[in-house]
């Protein structure tokens, strides 16, 4: 570990000895990826015997370039998020962080949370993070995730004008909440968060990871209008912002992303679009959008976490030990 990494003392040995399988935990997330497969089930048979489906086959191929590309971005701009935010609290390696965060991204698939699990492995074999540094590290991502995507959805909803007016006055949002933070870190006792007081001080970590935060919102919305646009929907930048916001704050429920995300999309796109918050109501054709965009998240997350997951057995389960930036 880096001598200048803070160390959390506050952790006890019977937190670091905390097993991360709980009964209770694997119970309710077993029984939400069940209910997220009977929702998947349900849009993907809407989609799938209900919409027109051959509006496809004149699909763009510099929509669905964009869709591949927008997913590369989102998966990149994670990987150096994490990797920012951990920097201040052990050492490792960029690209070795993108490698665990494509194996995290297609591990996030499964019944479990294994993709949190698997970057708390990573952090704790390779790089020696402490519990107290996990906990802030996934705490000042977490949040960061849930306060740019909502001032997005805020801007977008609230705000009159074109997409160019919403992302200068977001940007300007998240300035002020950065710089807030940044203040409130000098003025707080944060003994017992040493960790988190580290990653708020450090401009890497709170303006490099907030920049890419944003890039990483706009690439889901990159990608949510162009799945829209292959399907002939007309939705303008402001409304692929909101459907990619609920999209990204779906998929963190604890309960799992699949399925779940893709009815949230489906439910939101039908009442942008008709003003009806029944979900009876609900198009096919939003059912489709939904699939669509899942699927181009899909097309680049499953090849890339193959790869990362490979390489995350061997550093696992062969030599261990941190290395420089």
């Amino acid at each position: 570990m880096n001598p200048d990494v803070p160390t959390d003392d506050s952790a006890s040995d019977a937190t670091r000895s905390e097993p991360l399988f709980r009964p209770l935990r694997l119970g309710v997330q077993t029984i939400g990826f069940v209910g997220g497969a009977a929702l998947i089930f349900w849009c993907a048979w809407i989609a799938f015997t209900r919409a027109d489906w051959t509006v496809l086959e004149s699909a763009s191929p510099s929509m669905i370039a964009i869709v591949v590309v927008c997913s590369g971005i989102s998966m990149l701009a994670n990987g150096a998020i994490f990797w920012l935010a951990g920097r201040p609290l052990a050492s490792m390696r960029c690209w070795e962080m993108q490698s665990v965060n494509a194996c995290a991204s297609v591990l996030n698939y499964a019944p479990i949370r294994l993709g949190a699990i698997a970057r708390i492995a990573y952090a704790r074999r390779t790089s020696r993070m402490t519990v107290g540094g996990m906990v802030a590290w996934f705490t000042f991502i977490g949040l960061g995730v849930v306060a740019v995507a909502m001032l997005g959805a805020l801007c977008a909803w609230l705000l009159p004008g074109g997409i160019a007016a919403t992302i200068a006055v977001w940007l300007a949002l998240c300035l002020g909440a950065g710089l807030a933070l940044r203040s409130a870190a000098r003025r707080i006792d944060w003994r017992r968060v040493r960790s988190l007081r580290a990653l708020l001080e450090d401009p890497g970590a709170l303006w490099g990871a907030g920049v890419l935060r944003v890039v990483d919102q706009l690439a889901w919305t990159g990608r949510m209008a162009a799945a829209a646009s292959l399907l002939g929907l007309a939705i303008d930048a402001r409304t692929a912002l909101l459907l990619a916001t609920v999209a990204i704050l779906v998929s963190l429920n604890p309960l799992g992303r699949f399925g779940y995300r893709e009815v949230a999309v489906a439910w939101l796109a039908s009442t942008v679009a008709s003003g009806d918050l029944d979900p009876r109501g609900i198009e096919a054709v939003f059912f489709q959008l939904a699939i669509v965009e899942s699927i181009g998240e899909a097309i680049v997350t499953i090849p890339a976490g193959g790869l990362g997951s490979i390489w995350c057995l061997k550093r696992l389960f062969g030599r261990s030990g941190g290395g420089a930036d």
